[in-house]
């Protein structure tokens, strides 16, 4: 694999930064598997991968011994990467990093704000850049500094920032209008825009990870509309299944220990810690148990 990827030194203060290593490699590893450019079936910034494949690519070695991050610790990477704030009670408009949608032979992933990390142009100065002006020039060079398509997509982007839409949603609304234009059905009114906008809020219920999700499957199938996404709470609830699945493993494992332990214990004051554990083991893996029934 050849190519290289941008990446700004202000990584040092972020979010990520802080986090175990396994955050850091997997976010690396999904950059640099992303499309550099528009492919057949496949946006700039997408890329198609399965949680097995992350976990073999993100696997290490000490000494002869062969180190892979389990299923749980990959969808917990994943999810924190989906939403980076979720749990803060402070104010924070900082948004998702990714966002998720499932496909056939694994999931789709859209890197939010792709554009703005690989445009060098988001790193010249001495002074911040400004996110909403280098993501702004972005898309004009797509459109080949055409001054009247310029016009146009100023005043297609003033409205979508009147539903106050991010960059991420706002950077798929405009790749829906270019489907749109390809498929020889452009949308050429404000009504019909607005309308978009609108259908867009309702499906979603606001959450502007859903939006880039809807967005980016109508534009792979060439739809002229946006639709519900009729798994996304199957998947929500498969990838929680899944870690309580796993949960009820490690419990189960220690269960067995504990029991193991009991046998050969010869203290009673140790057997009667270890008769707690197991009773506290055994009341944690019923209610798991009730949780996926």
């Amino acid at each position: 694999m050849s190519g290289y990827i941008l990446e700004s030194r202000k990584i040092l203060d972020s979010e990520i930064w802080k986090k175990p290593p396994l955050y850091f490699k997997v976010w690396h590893y999904l950059l640099l598997k992303a499309q550099f450019k528009d492919s057949a079936s496949l946006k700039r910034g997408q890329l198609i991968v399965s949680i097995p494949e992350i976990q073999e690519a993100c696997s290490y070695y000490i000494g002869y011994r062969k180190v892979t991050p389990t299923k749980k610790e990959i969808y917990s990477v994943i999810n924190w990467l989906r939403n980076p704030c979720e749990g803060e009670t402070k104010g924070n408009n900082e948004r998702g990093m990714i966002v998720t949608t499932k496909v056939t032979h694994g999931m789709l992933v859209t890197i939010c704000n792709f554009n703005v990390y690989q445009n060098p142009t988001s790193y010249e100065g001495n002074n911040e850049t400004d996110t909403k002006g280098t993501t702004r020039r972005t898309r004009r060079e797509r459109q080949g500094n055409n001054n009247i398509k310029e016009r146009e997509e100023r005043k297609n982007e003033d409205i979508y920032r009147g539903f106050g839409f991010s960059d991420p949603v706002i950077d798929a609304l405009v790749d829906f209008e270019e489907m749109r234009k390809k498929i020889k059905s452009p949308l050429t009114s404000e009504r019909a825009i607005r309308t978009l906008c609108n259908k867009l809020v309702k499906l979603s219920g606001g959450d502007e990870r859903i939006m880039v999700a809807m967005l980016n499957e109508s534009i792979s199938q060439n739809w002229k509309s946006v639709y519900p996404l009729k798994d996304d709470a199957v998947i929500e609830a498969a990838d929680q299944s899944t870690e309580i699945k796993e949960r009820i493993k490690e419990l189960e494992t220690e269960l067995t220990d504990v029991e193991a332990a009991m046998v050969r214990a010869t203290d009673r004051h140790q057997y009667g810690e270890l008769k707690l554990r197991k009773s506290w083991l055994e009341d944690s893996i019923r209610k798991l148990r009730e949780k996926i029934a």
